[in-house]
């Protein structure tokens, strides 16, 4: 049991490695696609509502051109709590779109309590609301998502 947690640590550790790599060695940018997260809704924007243009008008967006800034957003997002619970559904307010040498590398969608990451949902913390807060202060946005 012990050699093959060690394995998988071993395999875990080469694909953050990979994916780093991966990242800051060619042309990444990352773009956030966001409304105020507080916005009331009569009902859930989904993922496909919200890539429908459902908050269409109060929508704002920024680039962020920066390989190694990727990477810190990827790894805060992998390093988040999974919700086990599949009747909890999001209500999202934000998007963020990865891109590797302008190709669309990954994506998820914000709300103000989780982050829905290829097919799993994970709790938000405070960190990953600051960076992106952060993120579009130094763009000299006036509007904040958390």
């Amino acid at each position: 049991m012990k050699i093959i947690m060690n394995r998988l640590r071993l395999i875990i550790l080469f694909g953050m490695w990979l994916c780093f790599n991966t990242i800051s060695s060619g042309n990444s940018k990352l773009k956030i696609i966001y409304s105020d997260a507080s916005i009331e809704t009569v009902f859930d924007i989904t993922p496909q509502f919200f890539n429908e243009g459902m908050l269409k008008g109060s929508l704002d967006s920024i680039i962020v051109d920066s390989g190694s800034l990727c990477v810190e957003f990827l790894n805060k997002i992998n390093a988040l709590k999974e919700i086990n619970d599949e009747h909890r559904s999001i209500d999202v307010r934000g998007k963020i779109i990865f891109y590797q040498n302008d190709q669309v590398y990954d994506v998820c969608y914000l709300d103000m309590f989780y982050v829905f990451h290829k097919g799993r949902l994970y709790k938000i913390d405070e960190g990953l609301k600051k960076m992106v807060n952060t993120a579009i202060r130094k763009r000299r946005k006036k509007s904040y998502m958390f």
